[in-house]
């Protein structure tokens, strides 16, 4: 079972990690 993520600030690392683990199946939440 996989958790929930929330991300702020969505710079260049941000946003490789962000898609990293949505690739993984987990849900995010994200603001920039």
């Amino acid at each position: 079972m996989y958790q929930t993520f929330g991300i702020i600030g969505m710079g260049v690392m941000g946003k490789s990690l962000a898609r990293n683990l949505a690739s993984k199946g987990y849900k995010l939440s994200l603001y920039n």
